[in-house]
């Protein structure tokens, strides 16, 4: 082997190993940022959880009160086709009617 080509493959293994080196770099970094993605997507998941269990809830509370109201505003209608309309303006004391 020539002196050339010896140093050739010497500067290229030291190559290969920089770029091994910066690919475990890039690796590692790659690692971290899926990592820190995979901890926002659980995050993500918790929070859209305590949503939905909130808004069951909230579904839970309107029909509690949609229930409670239909059952205390129950009241007793006044049937007007029995009264005549003389029987309805002499009940009302406004001035109107006095003219």
């Amino acid at each position: 082997m020539s002196i050339h080509k010896f140093r050739r493959k010497k500067i290229l293994e030291g190559y290969g190993r920089y770029w091994d080196f910066e690919e475990n770099a890039l690796l590692t970094a790659e690692k971290c940022c899926a990592l820190d993605h995979e901890a926002k997507f659980r995050n993500l998941e918790q929070n859209d959880k305590e949503k939905s269990n909130r808004i069951a809830k909230l579904d839970d509370d309107i029909k509690e009160i949609k229930q409670s109201s239909a059952n205390t505003n129950i009241s007793p209608k006044i049937n007007f086709d029995n009264a005549s309309n003389f029987d309805v303006c002499q009940e009302s004391n406004s001035p109107i009617l006095y003219r």
